[in-house]
């Protein structure tokens, strides 16, 4: 006589689960880590868009663009380097309505900061960036109109995540070259 079965017990459910828990409780740091590198990375890219633009527009324009950061280190802006654009409140009305300046505020993706190489770190920041006082910017580059920079600087990304590695945007003066470094892993012993 032959014997069939309808179904699974419900012990073999509980084991089947049990399993497929187990393998994702393994599986989410490394994800984790996987996302914290593609924020990371998003963030450097969406930097290294806003001084391309500034720089473009700082040549076309023929005046300077300032990049600076708020005091929290999450938030920035791009505007050009003139009083009525940094003194708060919206910002002038253009001359040109057709070829605007371009005034950029944003912020980095969650968890991100950034913090120059010789500053201190300021530490995690979620606020946004349209909740910065007019006041609370810091200068960290001014592009010239002719596509130089003021000053040499290196700009290092960092993650709230331990596994992610910073990564560093140095920006050339003499050139205007922008170059991207990512800082060895550390690895606990």
């Amino acid at each position: 006589m032959r014997v069939t079965r309808r179904g699974y017990t419900l012990f073999e459910m509980a084991v089947v689960l049990a399993l497929i828990v187990l393998l994702a409780s393994l599986s989410i740091p490394s994800i984790e880590s996987m996302y914290s590198d593609s924020r990371m990375q998003a963030a450097v890219d969406q930097v290294r868009g806003a001084w391309a633009g500034m720089r473009s527009h700082a040549i076309s324009e023929g005046q300077p663009y300032r990049f600076s950061v708020s005091a929290g280190g999450g938030d920035f802006r791009a505007a050009p380097d003139r009083p009525e654009y940094w003194g708060g409140g919206d910002p002038p009305a253009p001359a040109d309505p057709n070829n605007p300046p371009l005034v950029l505020q944003d912020s980095l993706p969650h968890g991100i900061r950034f913090t120059t190489a010789d500053a201190g770190d300021p530490g995690p920041s979620d606020a946004s960036a349209a909740s910065t006082a007019g006041g609370s910017w810091s200068t960290v580059a001014v592009f010239l109109p002719d596509g130089t920079a003021q000053n040499d600087l290196e700009i290092v990304f960092r993650s709230r995540d331990a596994g992610a590695s910073p990564i560093s945007l140095r920006l050339r003066a003499l050139t205007g070259g922008v170059t991207t470094q990512r800082a060895p892993s550390v690895i606990a012993h």
